[in-house]
């Protein structure tokens, strides 16, 4: 389709699949006659979300997939969801950062990088391979998988991350600053 969505047959779907396209319909189907007048259905759309008890923003969506589309298997469930698989750069470095970086010997990213060229892209002789990722594809690779709390506790441990860098929540922090933004 045009639209980039690929949509599943009926028979191809189980019977959980089926059933679920069903209830969204029915949560669709008595809305289609009220399209044109958009009062009415500002109206039939939170009738139909009380009586169904979803939120007004998923009937919406429903319908708004419906009438794009024009199907009702645009309501089924979407199985194709992509999943992140890595490339063997990507596997080596996520491997240097997890030996190197997130320990309590707190080494650089520039020095993980260095022992990950060292150990992954050298030949028997410690020549440099030919192909090798930069230092920025490693940096980006980093900060796009970083976590903070991840980072405090591989690198100075659990006690200090307790202590130092945990989120204060409850009675606690309303004793220190009972007001908002102090």
């Amino acid at each position: 389709m045009a639209t980039g969505i690929t949509l599943c047959t009926l028979d191809s779907m189980s019977a959980h699949d089926r059933s679920l396209l069903q209830k969204r319909f029915a949560l669709v189907s008595g809305i289609l006659a009220y399209v044109d007048d958009e009062n009415m259905r500002s109206q039939m759309i939170r009738f139909t979300a009380d009586k169904y008890n979803v939120s007004v923003q998923t009937v919406r969506y429903h319908l708004c997939r419906y009438l794009a589309l024009g199907r009702m298997e645009c309501l089924a469930v979407e199985h194709n969801k992509k999943e992140n698989v890595l490339t063997e750069d990507e596997k080596n470095m996520r491997w240097a950062i997890n030996k190197y970086y997130y320990t309590r010997f707190k080494q650089t990213l520039r020095t993980a990088y260095t022992m990950m060229l060292k150990e992954r892209y050298t030949d028997e002789n410690g020549t440099l391979l030919e192909n090798y990722p930069e230092f920025h594809q490693f940096r980006y690779f980093y900060s796009k998988y970083k976590k903070l709390q991840t980072v405090y506790i591989s690198r100075d441990g659990m006690t200090d991350y307790q202590r130092n860098h945990r989120t204060m929540l409850g009675d606690g922090v309303r004793e220190f600053a009972n007001h908002v933004g102090v």
